[in-house]
């Protein structure tokens, strides 16, 4: 009204307030102000609660965690960035995962626009720094328990080569054929405990993999999906050679120790 006299000034007054349009207009503009202070305030509280994404350190240095068994007692476990972690870390970078995972999906809900009245507010850029974040840390996670799942994988896997290449041996005396029997004994021990060896490697390769959307090399989890058939395989092979020893190479040998004595 600075500019106008003060019968222009009502005249105007009287013309806004008769249009509810116009008049409905300004009183969204005029709230704009505390709109914008009353949910950025909202927004930036609810961000806060990442905070530790940044702050903390992610690298997981050689630490020492506290936690709490089903009765509540305290118990020790130790993470070492350079070593194969044991059931218990492993149980706490899951649940760790996990949480990472629930973030994850707080922060795929976050609308990537608040439209306040005429005012638009992108969340983009901070959307995507926190996703950053939170695969940094998956990342530190992830990286010990593929190393669990890797030095597991190699050793069933070295092994299933070494017992292949031991049936390759040419059985020509007693002590050999003695020797042939055990690793298949020990073969048939291995049958029925062979789904707690393999189980632990599939169940975390397919957590990184399908879970926790951790890029595995292909070739490890080939091998991992072929552990069963692969183990099938030595085992129908393992059953060949038995046959072929005991009903074929045994009697053989036997004559031939009767002709030296």
């Amino acid at each position: 009204s600075a500019g106008f006299d003060n019968e222009t000034a009502h005249r105007l007054s009287s013309i806004i307030e008769s249009d509810t349009h116009l008049s409905s207009l300004i009183d969204r503009l005029s709230s704009i102000d505390t709109n914008v202070t009353r949910i950025s305030q909202s927004g930036i509280q609810y961000i806060r609660t990442f905070d530790f994404l940044w702050r903390d350190d992610s690298q997981l240095e050689y630490q020492t965690i506290i936690q709490q068994d089903e009765n509540g007692e305290d118990y020790t476990i130790i993470i070492d960035p350079n070593a194969i972690p044991s059931i218990e870390v492993r149980k706490y970078l899951q649940d760790q995962l996990e949480r990472l995972l629930g973030i994850e999906q707080r922060l795929s809900i976050l609308p990537h626009e608040i439209q306040i009245g005429c005012i638009c507010i992108e969340t983009i850029p901070i959307i995507n720094s926190l996703k950053t974040f939170v695969f940094s840390w998956k990342t530190q996670y992830a990286k010990l328990l593929h190393r669990f799942a890797k030095f597991e994988l190699d050793q069933v896997v070295a092994y299933r080569q070494q017992v292949q290449l031991r049936f390759n041996d040419d059985v020509s005396t007693l002590e050999q054929l003695d020797e042939a029997l055990i690793l298949l004994e020990e073969l048939s021990e291995m049958e029925n405990k062979i789904d707690s060896i393999y189980l632990p490697i599939e169940t975390t390769y397919a957590l990184l993999d399908q879970v926790y959307n951790i890029p595995i090399p292909r070739d490890e989890l080939q091998e991992c999906s072929q552990l069963r058939d692969k183990w099938s395989e030595l085992m129908l092979n393992a059953d060949r050679v038995r046959r072929q020893l005991l009903q074929e190479r045994r009697q053989q040998l036997e004559q031939e120790l009767d002709k030296q004595v």
